[in-house]
């Protein structure tokens, strides 16, 4: 019966995982291959009862395990394995630790980080086998699929396997690491409102952090090929220019590891002359947000490209100058330390009060100005100051309330 199958796959499974003395084309275990075969037949991985193709997968992994590194299948047959493998995985997502079949989806997982199982599709495509672009595909979906099957619910373990099972692929590759094995960590990267709930996230950045060394350039090359249009990039990726997704990427990975930035902003910066406003407004926000965040020194370490991007303080776009002036008022917040550097913000923000023609842009820079004395006064120039001053002066009733409101609560504070 089928019960009967279940159970003497479980107690195959618990022998291999046990037994020490059990070793590959050994005359103590000759029954070794035969059962490698027997197991990957239509009746037992693919067979109808999925309880049987679960712990057929189970005794698969401990041969993983027993002929590791040369598995006793062929690359078709490796590939069919990974196949089901993936599919018992996601099942994963959906349990607790209190979920009757648990314990046999982490333990897939759990053999994916201590043996490494994964590095054998990656073997295949380093080794130009005739399943190359198979393997790629399958990769892409095991780590996909491991990304995705860790849940806030979980215990901690299963973060910590997750983690390890994909660095373990990300390692093994020599040189170029293919760009759709990158989409798949970089795509998890969300809204930073979002991030400590998102366990896929956290896992994707975790992963970027222990593989830095290895995966930093190749995620560079990726970014800036995007940013610059390359149309290989383009065409090879899932991550998208038009949509947003490769400027909040970007953003995102200054707080995972921002050494990889160091080629890509002097990209960025690139495109804050584009012809294309949508482009230089992408640009100007992107590097606003990360010259003025708390923990960066991005605006110092790139002092060419921070100049450049405050010139679009008098861009012809009244969407890129409204924008200047929110990240301006954010880095007097946020910098106000940085004392050079606060002094050339205070100029660019004075000229825009005082020289913008339109008028939303001064009354959004007076209503932000107000609320951003936080800084000590010496971070606020008098320049600054004098042209928010000029502002009570406007006939404009919004306009001159905001300008007074912000003048008062400024001498409030100091």
């Amino acid at each position: 019966s089928q019960n009967d199958i279940v159970r003497r796959l479980q107690t195959i499974t618990e022998t291999l995982s046990t037994d020490t003395s059990i070793e590959p084309n050994s005359p103590q275990h000759p029954s070794l291959a035969s059962l490698a075969s027997t197991l990957i037949s239509p009746s037992y991985l693919h067979s109808k009862d999925k309880d049987i193709r679960l712990h057929s997968v189970l005794a698969c992994m401990e041969l993983f395990y027993i002929y590791a590194p040369e598995p006793p299948w062929d690359e078709e047959e490796i590939l069919g394995i990974f196949e089901q493998m993936i599919r018992q995985l996601g099942n994963l997502a959906h349990c607790t630790a209190d979920s009757g079949n648990f314990e046999y989806y982490f333990r897939i997982l759990e053999q994916l980080s201590e043996v490494k199982i994964g590095v054998v599709l990656v073997d295949l495509i380093r080794t130009e086998s005739s399943v190359k672009k198979e393997a790629l595909e399958m990769l892409c979906e095991l780590i996909k699929t491991i990304l995705q099957c860790v849940s806030v619910d979980h215990p901690p373990e299963v973060v910590a396997h997750a983690e390890i099972a994909i660095s373990a692929c990300i390692e093994e590759f020599e040189g170029v690491i293919p760009i759709c094995v990158l989409d798949e960590l970089l795509v998890t990267m969300p809204p930073s409102q979002i991030q400590q709930t998102n366990t896929s996230y956290l896992v994707a950045a975790k992963v970027v952090r222990k593989t830095e060394d290895k995966i930093s350039s190749p995620i560079a090359g990726l970014l800036n090929g995007l940013l610059g249009g390359d149309p290989y990039v383009v065409d090879q990726t899932s991550i998208s220019c038009v949509d947003g997704n490769v400027w909040s990427i970007s953003y995102e990975l200054h707080r995972i590891a921002p050494n990889i930035l160091t080629t890509v902003i002097g990209t960025v910066a690139t495109s804050l002359v584009s012809g294309e406003a949508n482009v230089r407004w992408r640009a100007t926000k992107l590097l606003g947000r990360l010259f003025g965040a708390r923990t960066s020194d991005i605006a110092k370490r790139f002092g060419p490209c921070f100049r450049d991007w405050l010139r679009r303080g008098n861009d012809n776009e009244p969407k890129i100058r409204e924008t200047m002036v929110k990240c301006l008022v954010n880095f007097i917040t946020n910098k106000h330390n940085e004392i050079d550097l606060c002094s050339d913000v205070s100029d660019t923000l004075a000229n825009i009060i005082t020289n913008d023609p339109i008028l939303e842009i001064p009354e959004a820079n007076a209503s932000n100005d107000r609320r951003t004395p936080n800084p000590p006064i010496s971070a606020i120039s008098s320049e600054l100051l004098h042209a928010v001053g000029k502002r009570v002066m406007s006939k404009n009733k919004t306009e001159h309330r905001d300008a007074i409101t912000g003048l008062a609560q400024i001498y409030y504070k100091h």
